[in-house]
């Protein structure tokens, strides 16, 4: 008997649809929230990189807040946007200078 088939002899059909409904709303709310959180912290990434792309160098401690940042949005499933991102910021040259600013 598998888990499924006890919860159903157990509580009933009617009773294990709502269960069900509940679990599906708490995926779907969880997923909303990880497409928000994935476009904000895309946005955050795109506009934390501007500065040293622009500048033509980072710092370490840039680049290590930086690649932090696009290893949690790669977590919540993010695009090849950021990779592309990652790639330009990765080949910056190394700004030794305090917070990276000239």
């Amino acid at each position: 008997m598998t888990i499924y088939e006890f919860i159903l002899a157990f509580v009933g059909g009617g009773a294990l649809m709502v269960v069900f409904q509940m679990v599906r709303e708490i995926v779907e709310k969880k997923s909303a929230k990880n497409v928000a959180l994935q476009f904000l912290l895309l946005r955050y990434i795109r506009d934390y990189a501007a500065a040293p792309i622009q500048r033509g160098s980072i710092s370490t401690e840039e680049l290590k807040e930086w690649l932090e940042m696009h290893k949690t949005y790669k977590k919540l499933g993010g695009n090849g946007y950021a990779d592309e991102l990652k790639e330009k910021v990765t080949r910056l040259p190394l700004n030794l200078g305090e917070g990276g600013a000239k």
